[in-house]
Formats: structure tokens, C-alpha cells, sequence
């Protein structure tokens, strides 16, 4: 776990600094192996902060944007968000992500490419939503995939906006969630996590950020 941790650190701390620069996000190649000794917890100067044994990250979403809390996971892919309408959601402190009041969150058809990717159990719906169902150690998350504006607050007060997130808006939960966890933010080597999705803005000396070994598409 505290390896995990500090590469997190390590990471948002690199990004938030190469973003004022301008000409999109940078991201110094960071080997996985990373040990405690290396890294000082204090350069982190991303808005994250530790919800029990997790980091979340606020992240905005929708236009006009709403605050979601996400639990921030290396190791795992998918983006998700409670929604409404929801089936069976865990109470949260901040009100639950309603797509309906948004001008820029839109489904995905069954005929979308990310609905034909594997590990996300998508099938179809009578209505050609492309529906998911993802499983965790802990639980499982069962909704709609779909794309949302997002945008991520840094520490300084800055935002790095993203358009066209793929996400899931999730209606059936199970699993064990605190008030303060919104959500999960996928940090994973598959190619529908946060990263994987916005490579173009994640990378060095103008290499793309997927030929990193320990990142690389799946």
C-alpha cells in the first residue's frame, strides 16, 4: 500500500506543476517499484486527501459543474459516479450526480467501441444504452456507460478540464462506501481508465504516454 501511495503523490504533484506551463499536461516517467524512501509525501500538491485507507480527488463534473468525491484507485480502470435515478445507492454527503441537468453528459450506444471492450460485462438494452457491470474485491458497480465533461481541481485553484469522459453512471451499488466517497476514479493500465483515455495529455519530450511499459494499453 505505501508504495502505491507515494506514486500517487509523486504523480499528481508532477502534473499539477508542468500544467501551469501550458502545452497540456507531463508526466516524468515514474518507475512502479517506487519505495518511501524516494518520494517525500509533502511534494504533493494536488487536491487529494486521505478518506480512511484511500486519497479522493474532487473532481467537477458536468456542465454546470457538480462536485463529485472519488476515491482515487491504481488498480483499477473504470471512472464511476452514483446517478440518478438510482436503484439502490449508499447515502453520500454532497447531493448524487443527476445527468438530466447536464448539457453535456450523453450515453453510449450499443454500437460504441467502448461498449465492446472486455472486463466490463456490457451488453445491451432494449433502448441501444449501453449497460455495465463491474466488479470489485469488495463489490460491484452496475449502471450505464457514458461521456461527461469532467475537470480536475488542483491545490493552487487551478483546473485541468477533460471532455468526452468515459465514465460509469452507476444506478445498483454494493460494496462498503463511506458518505464522502462519490465515486471511483480509475488510475489502471486498461484502456477506458482516466489515463489511459487522455493520453495526449500525459506525455514527455512528446512521447506518448502509452509507451510507457508500466501503462501501456491492455
Amino acid at each position: 500500500m505505501a508504495p502505491t501511495i507515494f506514486l500517487v503523490l509523486a504523480l499528481l504533484s508532477i502534473v499539477e506543476s508542468t500544467a501551469a506551463k501550458g502545452g497540456g499536461l507531463k508526466l516524468e516517467l515514474i518507475q512502479r517499484r517506487l519505495s518511501p524512501g524516494n518520494v517525500s509525501p509533502m511534494a504533493a500538491k494536488s487536491q487529494i486527501w486521505p478518506e480512511t485507507s484511500e486519497f479522493i480527488v474532487k473532481i467537477a463534473v458536468r456542465t454546470p459543474p457538480t462536485e463529485v468525491h472519488a476515491i482515487l484507485d491504481t488498480g483499477s480502470d473504470l471512472f464511476w459516479a452514483q446517478c440518478r435515478p438510482c436503484a439502490k445507492c449508499y447515502r453520500q454527503t454532497n447531493p448524487i450526480y443527476d445527468p438530466s441537468k447536464s448539457s453535456t453528459f450523453q450515453t453510449l450506444s450499443c454500437k460504441s467501441s467502448q461498449c465492446h471492450l472486455r472486463g466490463f460485462g456490457a451488453a445491451c438494452s432494449g433502448t441501444d444504452t449501453c449497460k455495465y457491470g463491474y466488479g470489485y474485491g469488495s463489490g460491484s458497480t452496475q449502471g450505464e456507460l457514458a461521456t461527461e465533461k469532467m475537470a480536475v481541481t488542483l491545490r493552487s485553484g487551478a483546473t485541468t478540464p477533460f471532455s468526452g469522459v468515459v465514465f460509469g453512471c452507476r444506478h445498483n451499488n454494493s460494496g462498503t462506501f463511506n458518505a464522502n466517497e462519490m465515486g471511483l476514479i480509475g488510475f489502471g493500465r486498461g484502456v477506458i481508465s482516466f489515463v489511459s483515455q487522455h493520453h495526449k495529455f500525459w506525455s514527455e519530450g512528446g512521447r506518448d504516454f502509452r509507451s510507457n511499459r508500466s501503462f501501456k494499453k491492455t
